[in-house]
């Protein structure tokens, strides 16, 4: 076995605790950012580190992504408004009049910067960094480590490679399978940017409003692994979609041969709009499940047996 230089280790301890800086926001930052607060510019992107309230008594939940607007330091807030992603299809226009339409394309105001979290989407994708497995140290990292160990630099870049992860492309996502479905449109529609189809699970799917109906996704027509970092999910509000879908999880299938991991569970808003979540960590994975776990007129009425006994959602994207 190759001896280890130990100025080897120091030099990897230290690039670890450089990406540790820059993930926490304390490293470089990027060229949009430079001026202002790190990570806080009009552009870039956020995510709730908590549940918060809003004037029009709507809750917002943690994890839910937003594109900034505008920042007012002096004020401590910020105006949001609905994030989303190019690869991702546009979604339709499905606004309606009410004092909620709209707070997803039009923005709302967001008092308390503590209560965001700056998102570096930026990082590693528009560099073109190769992006490692979870678990995995960074590309960087394990680069210098295999160099210096081995003494050759291209068996290590190779070596390297094999411990990398592609982004998924929701162009290859398909539709695997789902628990049930009461069969008003192609599953393939989620996926979709029509408007006025979705998906709908079986009547008695989710008794009283809550069960484990999903919706199954392949991330590659080559079956190897992606990261997934983001979700998106669009539905009807209340009062009209009293079978979307609000409490969630997103499972995910690392291999073929694997067991199915569970998520963390994720609320959607009772909004208009694709809602953009980051998941709590990146996930690489073959295949990924949407699993709904409660309904919105479950979700309203905790304290009662719900009379609608399916769940449903108009599309899913992935990122």
């Amino acid at each position: 076995m190759a001896h280890v230089d130990p100025r080897v280790v120091l030099a990897c301890a230290e690039l670890e605790e450089r990406d540790r800086k820059a993930k926490d926001g304390g490293g470089e930052k990027p060229e949009e950012a430079q001026g202002g607060s790190p990570w806080m510019a009009p552009g870039g992107l956020a995510v709730l580190a908590e549940d918060v309230g809003t004037n029009t008594g709507r809750r917002l939940p943690r994890q839910a992504l937003f594109r900034i607007k505008s920042v007012d330091h002096a004020a401590d807030a910020a105006v949001l408004a609905g994030a989303g992603f190019d690869a991702w299809p546009e979604e339709p226009d499905t606004d309606r009049d009410g004092d909620d339409a709209g707070i997803l394309r039009q923005g709302f105001r967001f008092k308390r910067l503590h209560r965001l979290r700056p998102v570096q989407v930026w990082n590693r994708r528009a560099a073109g960094t190769p992006i490692t497995l979870a678990g995995c140290a960074s590309f960087d990292t394990l680069l210098l480590c295999l160099k210096k160990a081995l003494q050759v630099g291209d068996v290590g870049a190779l070596v390297a490679s094999y411990l990398c992860v592609r982004p998924v492309v929701f162009s290859e996502v398909a539709v695997a399978a789902a628990s049930s479905d009461r069969g008003d449109y192609p599953l393939r529609t989620v996926l979709e940017a029509a408007a006025g189809t979705w998906w709908i699970s079986d009547a008695g799917s989710m008794p009283g409003g809550r069960g484990n109906a999903f919706l199954e996704l392949t991330l590659a027509p080559d079956a190897a692994p992606r990261r997934v970092s983001y979700v998106g999910i669009s539905i009807p509000p209340l009062p009209y979609g009293p079978l979307s879908v609000r409490t969630f999880r997103v499972d995910h299938l690392p291999h073929a041969a694997a067991d199915w991991v569970c998520g963390a569970p994720l609320k959607t808003i009772d909004a208009p709009g694709t809602q953009a979540f980051e998941l709590p960590a990146p996930i690489d994975a073959v295949r990924v499940r949407i699993v709904a776990l409660e309904n919105a007129n479950a979700a309203e009425y905790p304290h009662r047996r719900s009379p609608f006994d399916c769940v449903g959602l108009y599309h899913v994207r992935l990122h």
